[in-house]
């Protein structure tokens, strides 16, 4: 009788400890989310959404421990960053840090850039770029380097002062959703890149402003953009 209670005991202490280990799991799991909060390992930095809106800011944790965030409200978020602990950084999901100028017409991917990178932030004045021949193309670098399924605004704002490749014209905007993210556009490798020529002797005008979500949705991380003029 009493090996069979013993017994019996093992079986439920087993079946207890599957049960914590499940909900443990879950608990686990069920982090991470804007209505859960989310955990921020020490040495790591993450992206954190927080309120019903997805809103994204990215958090770095040289605190020396494991931190946990409270998401589910703008107010939590922001009585978080109000007072978050030393070695704690936020700042926006993405960025965009330079631009690289590449002759889109000689060049192959692997060929470095003929002018940059131009770094900064808001408005880079560049100068005279020389255009000889060649077709332009721009690509913005961005923080970190692939955005995942986020996307890319490009927008000239001096149309119709420039002529394309054929197969893409000259506009004033296009949405980039993968790597290289460059204006005029691109097709991927081996042929990555696009180009265009410059009105000589007037300011050009190029901007990227980052998303974290597919067709520009989000809240847009920093932008950048790159003033230059070409000559002939």
């Amino acid at each position: 009788m009493k090996q069979f209670y013993k017994k019996n005991k093992i079986f439920w202490i087993v079946i207890i400890f599957i049960i914590f280990s499940l909900i443990s799991v879950g608990i686990v799991y069920a982090l991470n989310t804007w209505d859960t909060g989310y955990r921020v390992n020490d040495g790591k930095t993450e992206s954190v959404y927080y309120s019903e809106n997805n809103i994204c800011r990215r958090v770095t944790n040289e605190h020396g421990q494991d931190i946990f965030i409270p998401t589910r409200t703008t107010a939590e978020w922001n009585a978080f960053d109000s007072h978050r602990p030393s070695g704690v950084i936020t700042g926006p999901c993405l960025k965009v840090v330079s631009f690289s100028v590449y002759d889109a017409f000689n060049d192959g991917p692997a060929d470095p850039p003929i002018h940059g990178p131009y770094f900064g932030v808001g408005t880079i004045n560049v100068g005279v770029i020389d255009s000889d021949t060649r077709l332009l193309s721009f690509r913005a670098n961005t923080d970190p380097a692939d955005i995942g399924s986020g996307s890319i605004k490009m927008e000239y704002f001096n149309y119709p002062n420039c002529w394309c490749d054929l197969w893409l014209g000259c506009s004033s905007g296009r949405t980039e959703t993968t790597n290289p993210y460059t204006w005029p556009g691109d097709v991927g490798a081996p042929d990555w890149k696009f180009g265009c020529r410059y009105t000589a002797g007037i300011n050009h005008r190029i901007k990227a402003t980052p998303y974290p979500l597919p067709n520009l949705q989000g809240t847009p991380g920093v932008s950048l953009e790159i003033i230059f003029r070409t000559s002939n």
